[in-house]
């Protein structure tokens, strides 16, 4: 009896109905216990969500400025630079030595390792078509000073025709092995 209220009106001699009050008392307790434990799940559930929530949309934005800056060339927007975000000085910061600091120095050479490479291969199709125009102005040239009576080609009409000049050719090339 020394965990019940004083201001609780015991009776000596009631015992049973002493132990119904307690149990009585038990119960209301645990009942409002158990209801403000599910009202702490329930703001925890909420809660938990919420973050959840922000961390999916700071994902999110992360990877829109990552985006944003590899597209601005490694070039910080003013905005970035206005709020220090990206002070060159501070190479020995937390930022700058962070993995993904480090993976942006590896994308910032390979995009450069790239346009190299995109610059050159444009260069060797200037050249090709450069040279492609000047053998088609060859030809053309060719062509228009040449008569086609002038070829002497005996070109197969048929597939037999071409079996025939195959053989032939394999012939020629044996007899000319041994």
């Amino acid at each position: 009896s020394s965990g019940i209220n004083a201001e609780w009106p015991l009776r000596p001699g009631d015992k049973e109905e002493n132990v119904l009050q307690v149990l009585e008392l038990y119960k209301q307790k645990v009942k409002y216990l158990t209801g403000n434990i599910d009202f702490l799940k329930d703001e925890h559930h909420k809660i938990l969500k919420s973050l959840h929530e922000e961390i999916e949309r700071m994902k999110y934005e992360n990877k829109e400025l990552k985006f944003k800056l590899i597209i601005s060339d490694g070039n910080p927007p003013a905005w970035m630079q206005e709020k220090g975000w990206h002070d060159k000085k501070e190479s020995k910061s937390a930022v700058s030595s962070s993995p993904s600091r480090r993976n942006h120095k590896v994308y910032d050479e390979e995009i450069s390792l790239l346009r190299d490479n995109l610059s050159h291969e444009k260069n060797k199709n200037k050249v090709l078509q450069e040279e492609l125009n000047a053998m088609n102005s060859l030809d053309l040239d060719c062509n228009l000073n040449e008569s086609p009576d002038e070829f002497d080609l005996d070109v197969p009409n048929t597939i037999e025709e071409c079996y025939t000049l195959i053989s032939s050719l394999r012939s020629e090339n044996d007899a000319q092995q041994k």
